[in-house]
């Protein structure tokens, strides 16, 4: 019945077609772009290429990459300077976010070890026996058994 029969269907040319690579205008516009805060696929529809152009762009030119990885880092200085503006402004969330991601170097030291960590085994009953807290007997007939872990 012809009409049942699905379409026949003809593979389309550009799934076998590798997509140009961005020009050196295209990539320089898609930079600018990128710099003034548009977002990737916001800077191909704008520049009217398709993202996978973009990405076979920035996989094969390695000065590309470079460039747009320098831009992400520039993004995300001015993201941490303008959270540091907006924390001195008085906004408590964002005071909180800043120093719990960029604390004071005072606040950066090597955290101090818990007290009794250093003592020996030996030491800390001694300890415990001072306080007069009594060991379960399951511990004490080890403690007293020659051959047994400690």
């Amino acid at each position: 019945d012809p009409l049942h029969e699905p379409p026949a269907t003809l593979p389309h040319p550009s799934l076998h077609e590798t997509p140009p690579l961005l020009t050196p205008a295209q990539q320089y516009e898609f930079l600018e772009l990128l710099t003034k805060g548009a977002s990737i696929f916001g800077a191909c529809e704008e520049i009217g290429c398709t993202q996978l152009q973009y990405t076979l762009t920035r996989d094969h030119d390695a000065n590309f990459a470079d460039m747009l990885k320098a831009i992400r880092e520039t993004q995300g200085e001015n993201v941490a300077a303008r959270l540091y503006q907006t924390a001195l402004q008085g906004n408590v969330t964002a005071q909180q976010f800043w120093l719990r991601h960029q604390p004071p170097a005072e606040w950066r030291e090597a955290p101090t070890r818990p007290e009794g960590s250093d003592l020996s085994d030996e030491d800390l009953l001694d300890r415990c026996r001072e306080a007069g807290l009594d060991l379960p007997p399951r511990f004490a007939a080890r403690l007293g058994t020659p051959g047994l872990p400690q």
